[in-house]
């Protein structure tokens, strides 16, 4: 009987991990961007091709694997980080579906692909900081600041007037009549 660590073994040495996922992770990638944008004319045949084709270059290049093993263990773990952060706050009852949280997502996302291309040593530690993480956080700040800024404005202009809540009245009277404690009454003749 087979392990699982023979298994695993058996799949790693027939090229699974080197060749079929980046193969299917390129293709369906392109495919999918193909047939969303409609670049081609939206045929079904022609995107397929293309993904193949494309699927089949970045295998045959052993830098873009590289790339992609690298930047793929990355996006796992920044998959794994923002579905635990919806979790957190779905728990605690807020919205997962505000432009900040996804903000926030897009930020994660970013900063995680960087990461990836600096260990797959695409960008150098040195580019990484000083050009890209630095302006980052500066011009995110920044945003933030005007935002609330401008938000705190717009609440001061804004300020709600108190309208008068109209009474309620009831339409029926649903009091029992004649006999205390009596819900239903027999209607009467």
């Amino acid at each position: 009987m087979a392990t699982y660590q023979e298994v695993t073994k058996l799949l790693v040495d027939l090229g699974l991990l080197d060749v079929i996922l980046p193969f299917l992770l390129v293709f369906s990638i392109t495919y999918g961007i193909l047939q969303r944008t409609k670049a081609l004319g939206g045929k079904k045949n022609t995107d397929a091709m293309l993904g193949f084709v494309f699927g089949f270059l970045a295998v045959l290049a052993t830098n873009v694997l590289n790339i992609i093993q690298t930047l793929t263990g990355y996006l796992v773990i920044v998959l794994v980080v923002a579905l635990m952060m919806s979790l957190l706050l779905g728990l605690v009852g807020a919205s997962t579906g505000t432009k900040y949280y996804l903000g926030l997502l897009a930020a994660l996302f970013i900063i995680g692909t960087l990461a990836g291309l600096v260990q797959a040593g695409v960008i150098t530690n040195e580019q990484f900081i000083s050009s890209i993480l630095l302006p980052l956080i500066v011009g995110g700040a920044l945003i933030g600041v005007v935002v609330y800024l401008l938000r705190e404005e717009k609440e001061k202009e804004a300020v709600p007037k108190k309208k008068a809540e109209p009474k309620l009245k009831p339409i029926h009277d649903i009091s029992p009549k004649g006999k205390e404690g009596v819900l239903l009454a027999e209607p009467e003749n």
